[in-house]
């Protein structure tokens, strides 16, 4: 059964940085190598697209005009909280709901933009719950909170926290400054429950150049969930020759026996054994995104906010229509200066290209370009069969494995029986079978296990033993990871194909049958000319090539021909492949037989 593990779950929607913490920051942005804001309505545009690696999206654009609000969510199992029928056509609202086995939390983003439209005390009392986070910028002003007048909105909103027992996090410090005015608010508010308000804190950070200042809130409690650490291998400070010493001693120390499975698992045993006496083991360094070539900290756009950090501290102090001016040309300085670096190294990006730009380079930069992150994602749990969705790995490990069962599965008939029996009966008298092609009957070589070896890739994940090397039982075990595909909902189970990591001295051994298989069928000529995947030599490009040259060649004809095409796809086609009819075929059609059959 293939399994998953996780972290400890930060029932967040920004990054993870302590061991169960549950982190959220109420708006703004933080600085580039520490993004941790999950609710931005500045500049969001529904023609923008996103990136962020790692990152869930869940956004909710503003359809009138620029804006909106956005979630961006990493490490946690998350569900959206769908939205309350809007009376209020005023009010934005988008919540998140992390989900836990001990507790969940809900997020909830509020937006009111500044008029006089008052709330709907029956809507707006949706939101509240246990567990839950209501953060946003109302526009309501409450003198309790820090703002220098109450306003009727204010007023709606102290009374419906009152009346739900829901406690204001803000302390007094202004969250807003007006440079028009030179005048500071209370509007960014952040309300919970009192179930999780003693594990809770709130800060005001850093003034980064918007109106509004960036707020940190955090939920401090720990979370139940699967966590392993793993250990990597540093092979850079290895000692080889004692490896191989260690290794050479203890294999010569046990004779060869008809054992099998002792024999594989005394091998497998001596190679980490030589591994742990030699080679230096632990977590590694933890891998941080490197932000030294990024606009931001280039030393124009570095200078321009130390200026303007200048401006807005002198500002504090002292207003005047001159400073004011400098920063808002300032801030236009910088929106430029992004434009123009961009711009640069993009077109240095192009100057780089010609016509002996590998085609591995350009195929990457096509795929960067044309990788689009979904923008909504409504969950990333797995939906269960009960219509339930699954909070931590170990359950979405079960349910994607139930599926996987499933989806193999085939249906037989009675002829099909037939075909089985026959298959059995292959394999077990295939020793007994003979033929005269040595490439079925020979024993594997040093030479084509040392060429296996040169051709495996060394950055291929190393299966369920972690080793980088009639069948052994354990060589039929595999860690099946799941890999989303493109343009797909996350929470569905058909979204995910399924990865199988063997280990690496069974994918050497069928690296030498599938060469010896190659070579046979090669030989004999017995692949259709028409089969160009899976082909040395022979690539997608030649079939697209050919099949343009057949539409030109009959238009260009006299009188002209018609060109049809027939594209077929099979759904789950390496799933449902038949091993008993495969064997057949081989034998029947391909003349495959001999001690080669029972690898297939």
């Amino acid at each position: 059964m293939n399994q998953s593990h996780s972290d400890t779950y930060t029932g967040s929607s920004v990054a993870q940085d302590n061991q169960g913490r549950v982190q959220d920051l109420g708006r703004g942005s933080c600085p580039i190598n520490r993004l941790q804001s999950p609710t931005s309505r500045d500049r969001l545009k529904n023609f923008r697209i996103l990136q962020f690696k790692d990152f869930d999206i869940v956004r909710q654009d503003r359809p009138s005009s620029g804006g909106g609000l956005v979630f961006l969510i990493r490490g946690v199992y998350y569900q959206k909280i769908p939205n309350p029928d809007a009376q209020n056509t005023c009010l934005e609202s988008l919540g998140i709901r992390i989900l836990s086995r001990n507790q969940n939390v809900n997020i909830i983003n509020l937006y009111h933009p500044p008029n006089n439209q008052r709330f709907n005390v029956e809507e707006f009392e949706n939101y509240f719950g246990e567990s839950t986070v209501i953060l946003g910028d109302l526009n309501a002003k409450y003198t309790t909170w820090g703002c220098a007048t109450t306003n009727a909105r204010g007023q709606e909103l102290e009374d419906l926290a009152n009346d739900k027992g829901f406690l204001f996090l803000n302390d007094g410090t202004h969250t807003y400054r007006s440079l028009s005015y030179n005048t500071t608010h209370v509007l960014d508010l952040t309300l919970i429950s009192p179930d999780i308000f003693l594990y809770s804190s709130w800060r005001v950070l850093d003034h980064i150049g918007s109106d509004h200042y960036p707020i940190l809130t955090e939920i401090n409690f720990k979370i139940r969930t699967l966590r392993t650490t793993n250990l990597s291998w540093n092979f850079g400070k290895a000692n080889w020759n004692n490896f191989e010493s260690i290794l050479t001693e203890r294999l010569s120390q046990s004779p060869l026996t008809e054992d099998l499975e002792r024999e594989w698992a005394y091998f497998r045993d001596s190679i980490f054994i030589a591994a742990k006496r030699t080679i230096l083991r632990g977590k590694g360094k933890k891998r941080v995104k490197d932000f030294t070539n990024s606009p931001h900290n280039s030393e124009t756009i570095q200078k321009l906010l130390a200026d303007r950090d200048q401006l807005l501290r002198n500002y504090a102090q002292r207003a005047d229509d001159e400073t004011r001016i400098q920063i808002n040309k300032i801030n236009a300085d910088i929106i430029r200066s992004y434009i123009d670096i961009k711009s640069s190294r993009w077109e240095q990006l192009c100057s780089n290209l010609d016509y002996k730009t590998p085609n591995s380079r350009l195929w990457k930069l096509a795929k960067a370009l044309d990788r689009v992150q979904p923008q909504e994602e409504n969950s990333n749990s797995i939906t269960k069969s009960n219509g339930s969705l699954t909070i931590d790995d170990q359950e979405a490990a079960e349910e994607l494995g139930k599926f996987y069962s499933n989806e193999s599965r085939l249906t037989f008939g009675r002829e099909d029986k037939k075909v089985g029996i026959l298959a059995r009966n292959l394999v077990k008298t295939c020793r007994q079978v003979s033929t005269s092609n040595l490439v079925f009957s020979d024993y594997f070589t040093t030479s084509e296990l040392m060429y296996a070896i040169q051709q495996m890739d060394n950055n291929k994940s190393p299966g369920p033993y972690g080793i980088h090397g009639v069948l052994p039982k354990q060589w039929k075990t595999a860690v099946i990871i799941p890999v989303r595909k493109p343009n797909k909902e996350a929470n569905s189970v058909g979204t995910y194909r399924p990865i199988a990591l063997t280990c690496i001295p069974c994918k050497l051994m069928e690296r030498i049958i599938l060469r010896r298989i190659t070579h046979h069928l090669m030989e004999l000529n017995l692949i259709p000319e028409e089969q160009y995947g899976f082909r040395r030599g022979h690539s997608t490009i030649d079939q697209i090539l050919y099949f343009a040259q057949s539409v030109r060649d009959a238009h260009n004809l006299k009188p002209t021909k018609h060109t049809i095409s027939v594209f077929l796809d099979l759904t789950k086609a390496f799933d449902k492949v038949w091993k008993n009819k495969l064997l057949e075929k081989c034998q029947d059609e391909f003349n495959i037989r001999g001690r080669v059959l029972p690898w297939i």
